[in-house]
């Protein structure tokens, strides 16, 4: 009968000590010095641990970039929108600026003058008209009265004269644009009006004096005329007056 071989592990020796086999390193170097791998093997080994990691973090980025590109549009997109406000806001200002210094020009007739019978529809110019009547009835009135005091009278007869036949040839050249819309025109029509204006206002209070003076001595006829002469030329100062308020503001805005 065959006796089978102990399996019971004999013990060493006296005096000699049994090393304990080192487990493998799970590093490369203990893979490939252990296991028999080699280098190549082993660089095989850690790039496949490595691509998931380099995977995932691929994939993060992807995810993170529409929402670093949406974050982008939004600040492009409210910084278009801030400089439109902006170009807007200006835009605004600028209108509300031209439309206020262009309400006194409206308002005027224009920056320039009129020409053929466009005088007869634009303010101020189609005051020429009354000014044409009204300092006609003056002078005449007082010629009629025969100037029972020429000392004061005298003035009043030159000033309605003068602004006649002065109102009289503004008229004829606006009507037949010889002005040619020249802007030193609008300012000869705004002095004119402005010394007619003041020559007016003298005339009238001289002719106002006269006539209280001509209450005895002088006929009913001539004390009547008289009256009625300072209350046209009082008229007449008004629409003067109006007339070179409006001019200036059209030389303003010319």
């Amino acid at each position: 009968m065959r006796t089978c071989p102990s399996t019971t592990t004999s013990s060493p020796p006296p005096g000699v000590t049994r090393r304990r086999a080192a487990p493998y390193a799970q590093t490369g170097e203990g893979v490939g010095g252990r296991a028999g791998l080699t280098p190549l093997q082993t660089a095989s080994l850690q790039t496949r641990v490595t691509l998931p990691t380099l995977s995932l973090n691929v994939k993060v980025a992807r995810i993170n970039a529409p929402r670093v590109k949406m974050k982008d549009t939004n600040l492009r997109t409210e910084r278009a929108s801030g400089q439109c406000k902006a170009g807007a806001a200006r835009v605004q200002t600028r209108g509300r600026r031209q439309h206020a210094g262009m309400a006194p020009a409206a308002a005027s007739g224009g920056s320039t003058l009129p020409s053929g019978f466009a005088v007869f529809t634009t303010f101020p110019d189609l005051l020429f008209i009354l000014e044409f009547v009204f300092g006609g009835l003056v002078w005449i009135l007082i010629a009629s009265s025969l100037v029972p005091i020429p000392l004061v009278q005298g003035w009043v007869m030159f000033v309605s004269v003068f602004c006649f036949m002065a109102t009289t040839a503004l008229l004829i050249l606006y009507i037949v644009g010889a002005h040619g819309g020249e802007t030193s025109w609008v300012t000869l029509d705004a002095a004119y009006h402005c010394v007619a204006a003041l020559f007016y206002l003298s005339a009238s209070v001289l002719e106002a004096l006269a006539t209280i003076g001509m209450q005895e001595g002088y006929t009913y006829k001539h004390y009547h005329e008289n009256i009625s002469a300072v209350v046209f030329s009082y008229v007449a100062t008004l629409l003067y007056v109006v007339h070179a308020v409006f001019s200036l503001i059209r030389w303003k805005s010319s």
